[in-house]
C-alpha cells in the first residue's frame, strides 16, 4: 500500500510570504527550524497519511466544494499547543470567517470519506520549535509579536492538495490538483 502525506491549502502571494519571514524570532531563545518561504501557504485541512487509492475520491470530494473568493491578510502569531509547550509557530489570518467557513466546506466534503471533521485555526505555518533554551523569553517574543498585523490583503480563489516529502532538509511540496 502506497501512501502519501496529503495536505489542503490555498498560496499566498511570495511578497507576503517575505514579510512573514521578516517577523522571525532571534535565536536565544530556542531552536526553531524556520519553514523555507517557498512552502509557506494557508492551511485549510491537513489529511496525513493516506492510501494514493484515494485521491480519486478525494478530488472528486473536492471538486464539488463551492465558495466564493475572499480576501484576508496575515496578522498575528500564535503557537500550538500552547505558549508553555510551544511546538509551531504561526502567523494568524483575519478576518477568520471565510477562512473558517472555506474549511468548513472542505471538512463537510471529506466526512463521508471517512476523514474526521477536525478542530481548525486559521493560520500560516512559519517554524517548528525544536528546543526551547529560555522559555520566559520565548513567550515574551511571541506576547509581542502577537497583535503585529504585517501584510497587505490578498485574494483566496482557489485552493491545491497537495503532497508533501519529508526530507532532512525539509519538507518539499508538489501539487496534486487545484481546485
Amino acid at each position: 500500500m502506497v501512501t502519501a502525506r496529503l495536505f489542503i491549502a490555498a498560496d499566498i502571494p511570495e511578497e507576503i510570504r517575505c514579510a512573514i519571514a521578516d517577523f522571525r524570532l532571534q535565536p536565544d531563545a530556542a531552536k526553531i527550524r524556520w519553514v523555507d518561504i517557498r512552502n509557506m501557504h494557508l492551511t485549510l485541512r491537513f489529511l496525513g497519511d493516506t492510501e494514493e487509492g484515494r485521491l480519486d475520491g478525494i478530488c472528486n470530494a473536492l471538486r464539488n466544494v463551492e465558495f466564493s473568493p475572499f480576501r484576508c491578510s496575515v496578522s498575528g502569531f500564535g503557537v500550538f499547543p500552547d505558549m508553555h509547550r510551544p511546538r509551531v509557530i504561526w502567523a494568524g489570518i483575519i478576518p477568520k470567517d471565510d477562512v473558517i467557513s472555506l474549511h468548513k466546506k472542505i471538512d463537510d466534503a471529506l466526512e463521508g470519506l471517512g476523514f474526521h471533521k477536525e478542530r481548525f485555526t486559521p493560520h500560516v505555518t512559519m517554524g517548528r520549535v525544536k528546543l526551547v533554551s529560555d522559555p520566559i523569553l520565548l513567550e515574551r517574543q511571541l506576547r509581542e509579536l502577537k497583535g503585529k498585523h504585517f501584510s497587505r490583503a490578498f485574494e483566496v480563489d482557489g485552493f491545491k492538495l497537495k503532497k508533501s516529502m519529508l526530507t532532512p532538509e525539509g519538507p518539499i511540496y508538489e501539487d496534486v490538483s487545484s481546485f
